[in-house]
């Protein structure tokens, strides 16, 4: 994880836990924020290294305490499916829900976290991977 020179003082503690999960632990004025950063399993994974993977945030989860600030970033690579399910899941999700998903909103339970990107609307290009957007063609 790349941080400024300034941010850099104020790190507490950085926990490169696997190669799926890291935690740093950045004091600011008033609390403790801690930033996660993840990648699960692809779907081709067994469901068995996918739970590993959960295990290891649980891992990183006991480090944090009550009152800090807390961001977990990166790839779930789940679909929780779209529509509004109280404050689990916001309307502007895609698709219908996998395995997968159902994991993660049930890890978002158990740690009462919020999946901020489905309550937000997308542009529906922001969805695909590997495009550039179109540009002009000179017609000299």
């Amino acid at each position: 994880m790349l941080v400024t020179s300034e941010v850099a003082r104020s790190v507490v503690d950085f926990i490169p836990l696997n190669e799926r999960a890291m935690l740093l632990r950045i004091q600011t004025s008033h609390r403790v924020m801690n930033i996660y950063k993840v990648y699960a399993p692809t779907k081709d994974k067994p469901d068995e290294e996918a739970e590993a993977f959960y295990n290891s945030i649980e891992e990183l989860i006991r480090v944090t305490k009550r009152g800090e600030i807390t961001f977990i970033l990166g790839d779930f690579n789940s679909k929780v499916g779209s529509g509004a399910e109280g404050d689990i899941v916001g309307k502007y999700g895609l698709s219908e829900r996998n395995l997968r998903g159902d994991r993660l909103v049930q890890f978002r339970t158990e740690h009462s976290l919020f999946i901020a990107n489905k309550f937000f609307k997308h542009h529906q290009d922001d969805y695909t991977l590997g495009s550039l957007p179109e540009t002009k063609k000179s017609t000299s």
